[in-house]
């Protein structure tokens, strides 16, 4: 059988509606109208591959620097530094430093440095530095230092060290690291280990964690925010919550600013608060409050069964207090701010003036 061989000359057309065989280079313009195939082992194409029918390119590699335009390709190793239109596009190793789009693109490794775009998307390993759009993108491994958007977005391990914005973005593997600016609709992770010191903005965030711990050095903000399963939190920076804030952890330790302009309920064994920790309504369901801080309610201000250390220099200040205490020891100053009725019911009250 004899070499499949791509080429073509400055004017004539060649057309093409069987298959070739073996390996091809091409220069020149390639142009098809009818239903064919192009098979070959090894394929470079710094020509032009264009077809007005159906037309499927499956080769072993394949290597564009051209432009082509298809309605199918199949590659195990693929290479674009070119431009690329495909209906679907396959490949084992993926590699993209042009312009591409595909209605469908699946790989094995994913390595985009270009411009791409495609209407759904998956990856075993997905890395982009480049500029990608997607409607729905899945991952296993998920790496973005570039600027990425996507309607849906599904990961394993995650990390963000570039510009990403999504529609709905769910992290279920076992690490989530966001050092860039992160925007979503609605953001949920069930990461072990949530490290966070860029920005993050999002209509809902969730956490269904298991023992899972949340560092943040960063701006975190949300309407919503919906926080279980988790063993640490520590806030060295900043979290804003507008409507509602429910955490459940083991330790909560803040040293920032951690406000809701709604509800605040904090179920925890310890609080150790150094910051200014603050909202409209406030219930701290909470063995331990240790206070260096100020701890802030413009309305009511639940206390549950908690022993309390409130530091010389901290504050505790709230519109309506309701306080059922195991001990509370006070150096500090607690505020009672508004008209309604402070309730403090401690088995220990020790109050230094």
């Amino acid at each position: 059988m004899a070499a499949g061989h791509i080429s073509g000359q400055a004017s004539p057309e060649n057309s093409f509606s069987g298959a070739a065989n073996g390996s091809g280079s091409g220069g020149g313009t390639g142009q098809g109208r009818s239903t064919g195939s192009i098979k070959a082992d090894s394929l470079v194409n710094s020509g032009s591959i264009t077809s007005t029918g159906s037309v499927n390119i499956n080769a072993s590699g394949f290597g564009n620097q051209g432009s082509v335009s298809v309605n199918g390709l199949t590659s195990n190793n693929f290479s674009n530094s070119g431009s690329l239109s495909a209906g679907r596009l396959s490949s084992n190793n993926f590699s993209n430093s042009g312009n591409l789009s595909a209605g469908r693109l699946s790989s094995g490794n994913f390595s985009n440095s270009g411009s791409l775009s495609a209407g759904q998307l998956s990856s075993s390993n997905f890395s982009n530095s480049g500029s990608l759009s997607a409607g729905r993108l899945s991952s296993g491994n998920f790496s973005n230092s570039g600027s990425l958007s996507a309607g849906r977005l599904s990961s394993g391990n995650f990390s963000n060290s570039g510009s990403l914005s999504a529609g709905n973005l769910l992290a279920s593997g076992s690490h989530f690291n966001n050092s860039g600016q992160l925007n979503a609709g609605t953001l949920t992770t069930t990461a072990n280990t949530i490290n966070q010191s860029g920005s993050i903005s999002s209509n809902q965030f969730n956490i269904s964690g298991s023992g899972s711990t949340l560092s943040n050095s960063g701006d975190i903000s949300a309407n919503v925010a919906n926080w279980s399963g988790l063993e640490r939190v520590s806030n060295t920076a900043k979290i804003m919550v507008s409507q509602y804030w429910s955490m459940a952890t083991t330790v909560f330790s803040n040293s920032g600013i951690a406000k809701s302009d709604g509800a605040f309920n904090l179920s925890a064994l310890t609080l150790n608060n150094q910051g200014d920790l603050s909202s409209k309504t406030q219930v701290l369901d909470v063995r331990t409050i240790d206070n260096h801080g100020e701890i802030n309610s413009t309305d009511k201000q639940t206390i549950i069964d908690a022993a309390i250390t409130n530091h010389t220099g901290a504050k505790m200040e709230a519109g309506q207090m309701d306080w059922e205490l195991s001990a509370l020891d006070n150096t500090g100053a607690v505020v009672h701010s508004g008209t309604d009725e402070l309730i403090i019911e401690a088995d220990s009250l020790i109050i230094m003036m």
